[in-house]
């Protein structure tokens, strides 16, 4: 069985994912349809469809991986995907930062001015959130060889 502090880490994270995804989809209603009082926090959880998706994908994998029946390897699977996708979208985001710098730095190199913050992307929420997700892929990978499934 997935230890209890497990499925209240997993819960918590997704309902935090689940949060973000709702405050993206407003975010993107905000911008493009012109809907509600403007775009809130949008430099963590920017009103992007694509991010939406993998936000609500990466909290009800992880939602249903603490809420679920007491079937254990649905529980460990549903929390590899969860966590899987959730570190993904982290690796991603540095890259767009590393791609970011780079940027800058050719830029400047041409003797252009160059403007970039590196803390705008690093307080997105793929890479806050990111964290813990990395964590819990640990621990899911652990508790899934413990199950006898082989990598």
């Amino acid at each position: 069985m997935i230890v209890s502090w497990l499925r209240v880490f997993s819960a918590t994270l997704g309902s935090l994912y689940f949060i973000v995804a709702l405050l993206s989809i407003y975010n993107w209603a905000s911008e493009t349809l012109s809907i509600g009082t403007g775009p809130v926090i949008s430099e963590f959880a920017p009103g992007d469809l694509g991010m939406f998706i993998i936000y609500l994908a990466v909290g009800l994998s992880l939602l249903v991986a603490a809420f679920s029946k007491p079937d254990e390897m649905r529980r460990v699977a549903f929390m590899l995907v969860g966590s899987l996708l959730g570190t993904a979208a982290l690796i991603v985001q540095l890259l767009v930062a590393i791609a970011g710098l780079a940027d800058m730095y050719v830029l400047a190199m041409a003797g252009e001015e160059a403007e970039f913050s590196l803390a705008l992307e690093l307080v997105r929420a793929e890479v806050i959130l990111g964290i813990p997700a990395l964590i819990a892929l640990k621990f899911a990978f652990s508790k899934a060889r413990a199950l006898g499934v082989r990598f």
